[in-house]
């Protein structure tokens, strides 16, 4: 079936968690355990729900799942006539991050991090790299990256993160809510725990990488901002959500997978390097997809509909003005219908506006989550900005180029994968 010819959604947008956030300060870390437990296997549907596990104090959650907006559904109460009203279904977008432990845990010294070495596997590094990558990812999204072949994939990832976490404290863990009201009960749905690096991970990753002055200063900011603030983590994950699972699904394909996966931060130093301007594109993230004879480049734009329309067509212009940054698709990715709509009017009109050529705005194709969602990530979701009417065509079929050397069963997310790759998604 045809993306275009979908029915218009029921469902609201999707996401990782729903919402804005905000930093909530730390509880006071307990022996408990805190780390999510969906059920094992692929990522899971965004529709399913969990439900706590309260005689083990891990979280059972199925991931991510449609954001939903304040809904209360209005009852009688539980007998007619009952003088206040009783809601019976109410879902508020506002999920809650409680940080389980602390970032500050100090910087090993040059024997302690010999020891630390000594311990960590090249899947632990791979991790501690991925994470200073990309700031927060949950237990499930870890999970499918690092234990793809494992049956129980993500209990095996939150036994290693625990001790990740709480033996040698290279991680920081937030337990997340969502608040939830039933008829005659009120409570908190879990979500899958967030991961993080502590101050002492982010000491082993630029130990492990070689960093030192600026370079280390930045990876150890990068690391403390992200553990102090909490007002993009939801964008964060849902972008991540994107590339995980683009790589789960090009993995179940012979001759496709999904080999560099660029951060924003990243992606952000190294267009300004390239274009010599400060205000020089500054994607979420930026991919190498692999198929048996072409690879394809992107850069993913997630959009969440907050970006005013004067904002958004500076954003495009940006690209416009950064002739380097178009030898890469622009993926941007709307949350509706109506939000792809003005921006696909806001790229013709910045580029009607300084005359670009066809081929120029032939680099930017727009989706929607709801096509993610209803035909998978390498599903037909993907349309040019420049075809009003043209069809929706899968990612592997989007303009590209030839093939390099890369090994695809190294791909991210594959068996293994992270042997030989310390630099995680933005190595060789």
């Amino acid at each position: 079936m045809s993306a275009s010819s979908l029915p218009e959604p029921s469902l609201p947008d999707s996401s990782s968690v729903s919402g804005p956030g905000s930093h909530v300060a730390p509880k006071r870390q307990t022996n408990r355990s805190t780390y999510g437990n969906p059920a094992s296997g692929a990522l899971p549907a965004s529709q399913r729900e969990g439900h706590a596990h309260a005689e083990d104090g891990y979280d059972d959650d199925t991931g991510p799942r449609p954001a939903v907006r304040l809904a209360v559904v209005q009852g009688t109460g539980r007998a007619a006539g009952a003088a206040r009203p009783v809601p019976r279904v109410a879902q508020v977008d506002r999920a809650i991050f409680v940080r389980e432990t602390e970032w500050e845990t100090g910087r090993p010294g040059a024997r302690e991090t010999r020891a630390l070495a000594a311990s960590l596997t090249s899947r632990d590094f791979c991790i501690l790299a991925m994470l200073a990558q990309h700031q927060h990812l949950n237990v499930n999204q870890l999970a499918v990256l690092f234990w793809p072949d494992a049956r129980a994939a993500v209990r095996n990832a939150q036994i290693r993160l625990k001790r990740m976490t709480e033996e040698w404290r290279l991680l920081v863990c937030w337990r997340q809510r969502e608040p939830l009201a039933r008829e005659g009960w009120v409570g908190w749905r879990k979500r899958p725990s967030i991961f993080g690096l502590s101050e002492r991970g982010a000491a082993v990753v630029a130990a492990d990488q070689g960093l030192a002055g600026s370079d280390r200063k930045a990876l150890t900011d990068a690391a403390r901002n992200a553990a102090t603030y909490t007002f993009r983590m939801h964008h964060d994950l849902e972008v991540c959500d994107f590339f995980v699972r683009l790589a789960v699904a090009a993995r179940e394909r012979p001759g496709h997978g999904l080999y560099h996966w660029t951060g924003a931060n990243g992606m952000r130093g190294q267009l300004q390097v390239e274009t010599g301007r400060e205000d020089a594109p500054a994607p979420d993230g930026w991919g190498r997809s692999l198929t048996p004879d072409r690879e394809v480049w992107f850069h993913l734009e997630w959009d969440r509909g907050t970006e005013s329309p004067a904002r958004l067509r500076r954003k495009i212009a940006g690209y416009l003005n950064s002739p380097g940054a178009l030898g890469s698709l622009v993926l941007f990715v709307a949350p509706d219908a109506g939000r792809e709509g003005t921006i696909r009017a806001a790229v013709s009109k910045v580029c009607r506006e300084a005359r670009a050529p066809a081929h120029i705005t032939g680099r930017f194709w727009t989706a929607t989550v709801r096509h993610l969602d209803a035909l998978g990530s390498l599903g037909e979701a993907w349309r040019r900005v420049d075809e009003r009417d043209g069809p929706r065509l899968a990612l592997p079929e989007l303009p590209g180029r030839e093939r390099g050397a890369w090994r695809v069963e190294a791909s991210i997310g594959r068996p293994g994968w992270w042997v030989g790759r310390p630099a995680a998604g933005e190595g060789a």
